[in-house]
């Protein structure tokens, strides 16, 4: 049987569409892509099988069937026309789902019955995540207005947006009832007003998944910005947190469910945060089931349903990096490696994201290998005391400052010593065609050793992922 059907059996499926994504990129038509699709799962799992025993082929045959069909339904929709006229003149009622810098303008996701808009708006006027509006103006397809390798079209439609909107006239409508983002708004509020700067920056990162424009900069410097993008690092920790607090059982699982997609929720539904959540769910399903899952089969099936659910993700640079990372962690896991070598996780993570990193930046940091050495497992531990410290601000519980001391020296300490480490190691590594076949080839390899393959196999899957990478990279960094 083949360990590629019989272990994770999506993943076979997972990799056929990625590969139609990536020919659809490139103008192929659906009903060619979907076919290559099936072939790459064909390929993926014959490279794999040892024997073929009677249900082999039919597990075989629904994979590749499956593959062909979810590849061809989303090539089909992502290549239909769009029927919006090139101008039309609308009278909206919606609300902000989100606000953001864009440049010297705010960038506006307005959230209507029907669709999502962007809206671009000037300084000095402001408009808050869940204000309710009445706009009148406007409305046209999406425009690529890119300097550089920078698609904002790809960008806004893995946000759900489908049009922009130029506004003529923006009334204030009273809210009927509060909403998520009312709330987000509010504590975002009360986060800038209340809590000192030292630690505002990693509560809104953390909390409500906004980025401080200074601790972006330094953490940019650093090669450390995805401890600030609510990621599968903060989904963890919840959920890691919650797994030692509470029972084990049906009941204490159905409570981490709640908390964890309650956060997911009120920390802007990203895409890597929604990923990690599904993954985390299928296994709480598995533990309710008594039938443990498997990580890497787990990673594909959440990457799977969000892309069926919006195809256009598969653009968003933030999915990327957390689905890279994911299957990274996950293969490393089944691996038979010893406790004393984890340290070995965070250097790989950082070699196979570094396609994606400086096909979308142009270079990161070298310094960025060895503080993250660091790094993740410190703001593992970081980032609940950060937490609790913030409740005690926000609730305005009295407590002496002397035990905010510590945290302060030692986050002055912290960033002094990152500071030297980037100066000690000033390399910038950039984008190469060799590091996607060797992020490809580096994945692959602990895929095909947490199977148990020999090395004639997976000198075969190297191989051939390499020969599919060289044929997509295009796609698959830009």
């Amino acid at each position: 049987m083949s360990p590629a059907l019989e272990k994770f059996p999506s993943l076979t499926i997972f990799s056929g569409w990625i590969a139609s994504l990536a020919l659809y990129h490139q103008g192929i038509a659906p009903l060619l892509s979907g076919t290559l699709s099936l072939l790459v799962t064909l390929g993926f799992a014959l490279v794999f099988t040892r024997n073929t025993p009677k249900r082999f082929w039919k597990v075989l045959f629904l994979a590749v069937l499956v593959s062909f069909s979810g590849a061809f339904w989303m090539d089909q929709g992502l290549s239909r026309p769009e029927s919006f006229p090139e101008k039309t003149e609308v009278s909206i009622m919606g609300t902000v789902l989100s606000s953001r810098t864009w440049g010297n303008r705010f960038a506006v996701v307005l959230g209507s019955s029907e669709e999502r808009f962007l809206m671009f708006i000037k300084p000095p006027a402001t408009i808050m995540e869940g204000d309710r509006l009445h706009i009148e103006g406007y409305a046209f397809p999406l425009r690529d207005n890119r300097k550089d390798t920078f698609n904002e079209i790809l960008y806004w439609k893995s946000r759900g947006v489908v049009r922009e909107i130029i506004p003529g006239r923006i009334s204030p409508v009273k809210k009927d009832s509060p909403s998520i983002h009312t709330w987000r708004s509010a504590l975002r509020r009360k986060i800038d007003l209340q809590v000192p700067q030292f630690l505002r920056g990693y509560l809104l990162a953390s909390w409500l998944g906004i980025k401080d424009p200074e601790l972006r900069e330094r953490h940019g410097r650093w090669g450390t910005s995805h401890l600030l993008a609510v990621s599968g690092f903060h989904v963890g920790i919840l959920a890691g947190l919650l797994w030692l607090l509470l029972p084990r059982g049906p009941a204490g699982s159905l409570i981490i469910s709640f908390f964890l997609w309650a956060y997911v929720l009120f920390t802007g539904l990203s895409p890597s945060a929604v990923r990690a959540a599904m993954m985390l769910q299928m296994i709480l399903l598995g533990d309710l089931l008594n039938r443990p899952l498997n990580a890497i089969n787990s990673v594909a099936v959440a990457c799977m349903a969000m892309l069926l659910f919006n195809p256009w993700i598969f653009w968003d640079l933030g999915w990327r990096l957390s689905v890279t990372a994911a299957f990274t962690i996950a293969s490393f896991s089944g691996m038979s490696i010893s406790p004393g070598k984890a340290f070995l996780l965070s250097p790989l993570i950082w070699i196979t994201t570094a396609p994606l990193v400086t096909g979308a930046f142009g270079a990161m940091p070298v310094a960025g290998l060895l503080i993250n050495l660091a790094a993740i497992p410190l703001y593992g531990l970081l980032f609940p005391v950060f937490s609790v410290m913030g409740f005690f601000y926000l609730l305005d519980i009295p407590f002496p400052e002397m035990a905010v001391l510590p945290l302060r020296a030692f986050l002055s300490i912290w960033n002094g010593t990152c500071d030297l480490v980037c100066r000690i190691i000033p390399c910038q590594l950039t984008w190469h065609p060799l590091l996607v076949f060797f992020s490809a080839s580096v994945i692959m390899a602990m895929i095909s050793i947490s199977t148990g393959s020999g090395w004639k196999r997976t000198t075969l899957a190297l191989l051939a992922v390499n020969l599919l990478v060289s044929s997509l990279s295009t796609s698959l960094v830009v």
